[in-house]
């Protein structure tokens, strides 16, 4: 599938890649083995899920289309994501399991991290838009609450 956003991990251990196949990889950067690998909800024969329609039961937890971005925290604990399903998520660099997950309602081009968010899981900072538009809509969010809050629009 086409790789779409690579991103190293800043003790240089890991390599995140989004994919054009819905999927979230983490690999070893030393080896090149695959640690992890987030499928999202293709639509496909694997998942119960109609197009355009996430079903509740089904057990995939990742993306429902193309990603578009990934970013490392600063302790490399962390992957975050974003793509035009219009979902950021954040995901456990070591096992590729779920933290969280906030619908932010348009297409995401890139997602960055605070310093911080390691020890805080608190910033997230994404861009998203049109391509035509691409960084004049973004958002800056902090997670400290049971729903994303918005800290900031620019």
């Amino acid at each position: 599938a086409q790789v779409n956003a690579v991103v190293v991990s800043p003790d240089g251990l890991l390599i995140a890649t989004g994919s054009a196949d819905f999927t979230v990889k983490i690999w070893d950067a030393a080896s090149g083995g695959e640690v992890a690998c987030v499928r999202g909800h293709d639509f496909l024969k694997e998942c119960i899920c109609r197009q355009g329609h996430r079903e509740p039961s089904c057990p995939r937890v990742g993306h429902s289309g193309i990603v578009q971005a990934v970013a490392f925290s600063s302790d490399s604990r962390t992957v975050a994501s974003g793509g035009i399903d219009g979902v950021v998520m954040t995901w456990d660099a070591k096992t590729g399991s779920l933290i969280r997950s906030v619908d932010v309602g348009s297409k995401v081009f890139s997602v960055a991290m605070s310093r911080d968010f390691g020890r805080d899981q608190k910033v997230l900072a994404f861009a998203m838009g049109l391509h035509e538009r691409l960084g004049k809509a973004s958002e800056v969010l902090t997670l400290d609450a049971p729903l994303a809050r918005r800290v900031a629009h620019f």
